[in-house]
């Protein structure tokens, strides 16, 4: 699935771009503050996603360098 300049993605996307299931995954992104609704749909910010992983990662020391 090619997310790319995707803002918005749907529970199945952020699934599978932060790697967790389904249920979790929507947990997640509530918790985060990242859900939208549109008309019935539910949609996550993949930015607001981004920023909590990047903090988390600051916040730990981990990285990939």
């Amino acid at each position: 699935m090619n997310l790319e300049g995707k803002r918005l993605l749907s529970v199945k996307e952020l699934a599978e771009y932060t790697g967790l299931g389904l249920t979790r995954a929507a947990e997640y992104g509530k918790e985060l503050g990242a859900v939208y609704r549109i008309g019935r749909r539910v949609l996550y910010d993949r930015h607001i996603i981004d920023r909590a992983i990047d903090s988390k990662v600051d916040s730990t020391g981990d990285s990939e360098e």
